[in-house]
C-alpha cells in the first residue's frame, strides 16, 4: 500500500527539496491512510490483548514463524509477566528489531505482523 522502497526513497528525497512547496493536500492524504490503517489495526490489537497465551498458542507460533532456535530463548525470558498473544507478540518483535539485520529482519517482521494481525486477530 506504500509503494516500493525505491519509490518512498524517491518520495522522501522529493519532500526535503527546499525549492518545492510543502503539499498540505499530499500531507493531509497521508495523514488519513495512516488513521485508516489504525482504525483496521486497533481492534485487531485489542483482540489479541484478550487472548490467553497458552502452551497451544505459543506451539503454534513457533511452527509459523521463521525465528531462529537461539533468539526462542531470549524470547521465552521475557514472557515471565506476559499473559496474552499480545504479549507475545511484542517480545518476539523486540527480538526480532534488536538482533536481526538486512532481509532477514524484513521477512521475519513481516511474518510476525502477517501472523498475528491477520491470521489470529482478524
Amino acid at each position: 500500500p506504500f509503494g516500493t522502497r525505491r519509490q518512498r526513497q524517491m518520495c522522501i528525497r522529493d519532500r526535503h527539496d527546499t525549492a518545492k512547496e510543502f503539499d498540505i493536500e499530499e500531507a493531509v492524504g497521508i495523514l488519513n491512510s495512516g488513521v485508516e490503517a489504525l482504525e483496521v489495526l486497533a481492534p485487531r490489537i485489542a483482540g489479541l490483548s484478550r487472548m490467553p497465551l497458552t502452551v497451544k498458542r505459543l506451539s503454534s507460533v513457533s511452527r509459523n514463524i521463521e525465528l531462529p532456535n537461539r533468539d526462542w530463548g531470549h524470547v521465552l525470558q521475557q514472557l515471565e509477566p506476559a499473559r496474552t498473544m499480545w504479549d507475545l507478540m511484542q517480545a518476539i518483535t523486540h527480538r526480532v528489531t534488536h538482533n536481526t539485520r538486512g532481509r532477514s529482519l524484513i521477512t521475519t517482521s513481516e511474518e510476525v505482523g502477517d501472523y498475528f494481525l491477520s491470521r489470529l486477530a482478524a
